[in-house]
């Protein structure tokens, strides 16, 4: 971790012990701006102000509202702080947030479910990617305390995230930076490094495949809105 890194997780946990701050956002705000206040670099505030009710979003859309999406938009910032001389040149720097924030959501999903199912989403179980997902094996992100079958909103992730696991990897990426982080094409290109031709057809194949998926499961609950 960079110096600069450092200065940034001291000034957020100085906010944080201060306890000045009414939400994690809040402390988040401020800590950054102090540090970009150190640091003289006043785009990176222009940066999180943007993109981080997108990535708290983002990652509340794959992990749930209980499992700490404030944190995870918070390690991808910080990432981003890290890597600032680089990230700053980058054509879009809010999909590289997001990008980020959405790989750390779906590992913490994968990383929970083979806890959960001691098995990796989406192998395994026979059937569909939705209804192994749907299959009610224990609480998960948010279900009942006492064990039992998932609630809706969690067989509703669950399901998204077995379904966008088993696409390959360009057509993952380019399909949760359209579907869950809201990323226009030409920002998609920025990220992945490709074209936006390539982007539409890594898009077009990968919704194919999704809705092939789901019209093997007539449960099936993926909802993917751009």
């Amino acid at each position: 971790m960079s110096q600069a890194s450092y200065r940034f997780c001291e000034k957020l946990s100085q906010a944080v012990l201060a306890g000045g701050a009414g939400s994690v956002c809040n402390t988040m705000r401020w800590a950054i701006g102090a540090a970009v206040e150190d640091a003289g670099d006043i785009d990176f505030d222009d940066l999180f102000r943007a993109v981080w009710p997108r990535a708290v979003s983002t990652a509340r859309r794959i992990v749930g509202p209980g499992d700490d999406p404030e944190g995870l938009a918070s390690e991808a910032l910080t990432r981003a702080y890290d890597r600032w001389p680089s990230v700053r040149r980058h054509a879009a720097p809010d999909a590289w947030v997001l990008r980020v924030t959405i790989n750390l959501a779906l590992d913490r999903v994968r990383h929970e479910a083979r806890t959960v199912h001691a098995g990796p989403i989406g192998d395994g179980g026979g059937g569909t990617s939705f209804g192994r997902a749907a299959a009610g094996r224990g609480s998960f992100g948010g279900g009942s305390a006492g064990g039992g079958a998932f609630d809706e909103a969690s067989v509703v992730r669950l399901a998204m995230c077995a379904a966008l696991a088993e696409l390959p990897e360009k057509q993952r990426q380019a399909i949760a930076l359209r579907y869950l982080g809201g990323c226009v094409e030409a920002d998609i290109a920025a990220s992945m490094k490709v074209s936006p031709g390539t982007v539409k057809t890594h898009l077009r194949r990968g919704l194919e495949k999704l809705r092939a998926q789901a019209a093997n499961d007539p449960e099936a609950p993926l909802a993917l809105n751009p």
